[in-house]
């Protein structure tokens, strides 16, 4: 090689050394790498800085994060298929919430977003979705109050001539305003059948088999019982007649 060869080659080789001079600086073995020149904090192994530009980790499909072979404790990624950095905790990848979409109002936080929330499923379907498979309750509800505790409380829709408010068991459901008239009747509704088991008008009057009772207990059906008591004038001896429109009364 001639004497030119060897000026080019000390040239690119100082360029080199004068590049990596400009962004890392060596001190008591942490490195920093900057544009500044200023030295890493002493408490970084590695001190990065910059004002226009920031870092970027390895960005991998799930697939290819669930298949990192002994990823070590403390990896970090960002999982392109589900938006999200993740990091191994040491038995299990663990996602790094994004607390953005919730927002805190004093004491308070809620989160303003019209899609669905799920605990415990990756798939919700309901505005809050529980997915659980013990033998625990899905959902527990203690009361701090002794005097009235509220347990659970769902607040009726606003809307005057509408089914008011509503909760399903399976194919039951208890519900209010069945009739869709305004009032607040609270209804045990099967849903497989189509049929109101039992209603409560705001009036007192209680219908079994039947939304729509006119007197205090308004049976559609054949009853059974095994005592039966009429108080009202009542006396030894006497027996129970009907008059024409089914009312009893004790005649001697």
């Amino acid at each position: 090689m001639g004497v030119g060869g060897l000026l080019i080659m000390k040239k690119t080789l100082f360029s080199i050394l004068a590049a990596f001079a400009l962004h890392f600086t060596a001190q008591a073995q942490s490195v920093a790498i900057n544009t500044s020149g200023n030295a890493a904090d002493n408490s970084a192994i590695l001190d990065v800085s910059s004002t226009d530009r920031g870092v970027l980790v390895p960005r991998l499909t799930t697939t290819q994060r669930t298949g990192i072979s002994t990823p070590a404790t403390g990896l970090l990624v960002y999982d392109t298929d589900l938006n999200s950095f993740y990091f191994y905790s040491g038995s299990a990848w663990t996602a790094i919430p994004n607390t953005t979409t919730w927002t805190t109002s004093g004491s308070n936080q809620y989160n303003a977003l019209s899609g669905n929330v799920g605990i415990g499923t990756t798939s919700p379907t309901s505005l809050l979705h529980l997915g659980h498979t013990g033998t625990s309750p899905s959902l527990y509800l203690e009361s701090g109050s002794t005097q009235f505790p509220h347990t659970l409380f769902i607040a009726p829709s606003t809307h005057t001539t509408s089914r008011r408010a509503a909760m399903r068991l399976d194919t039951w459901a208890i519900l209010q305003d069945m009739n869709g008239s305004g009032t607040k009747d609270f209804t045990i509704y099967q849903t497989s059948t189509g049929q109101h088991r039992m209603s409560i008008r705001t009036d007192g009057n209680v219908g079994i088999g039947t939304n729509t009772p006119t007197e205090k207990l308004d049976v559609s059906g054949k009853t059974k019982t095994t005592t039966f008591q009429l108080t009202n004038g009542a006396t030894n001896g006497y027996v129970l007649q009907s008059d024409a429109s089914g009312n009893g009364t004790w005649v001697a």
